[in-house]
């Protein structure tokens, strides 16, 4: 009888953007203090000097230097989009085109 592979069981977390900090940063400081299955494993932002800084400050092992490079990394199981409010649809599409699975928490009417 085969037995399966074990299955990796922590989800690795990619983050697109730092804009929305009133979600994001509450969020990092809870995966940081330790929540079993997920793990930060990188972050892109725009603004570079802003994505080292939040990295070292929450311990995030990888800075991407673009949207595209975060998407193509085949060790990110999940990306959280924090991007400005315009780029969400782009961002979605784009994660979208790199067949990942999409996890949509909404808001509003």
């Amino acid at each position: 009888m085969q037995t399966a592979s074990k299955v990796n069981d922590t989800i690795k977390l990619g983050i697109i953007g730092l804009h929305n900090h009133y979600h994001i940063y509450p969020m990092a400081d809870y995966l940081l203090k330790g929540l079993p299955g997920l793990t930060l494993a990188c972050v892109y932002d725009e603004r570079t000097s802003l994505a080292k800084e939040f990295a070292t400050k929450y311990q995030v092992p990888a800075v991407c230097y673009s949207r595209e490079s975060l998407l193509a990394d085949s060790d990110t199981d999940a990306v959280l989009i924090m991007s400005d409010t315009a780029s969400h649809h782009a961002d979605l599409l784009a994660r979208i085109f790199h067949r990942f699975p999409v996890l949509s928490i909404c808001s509003g009417d």
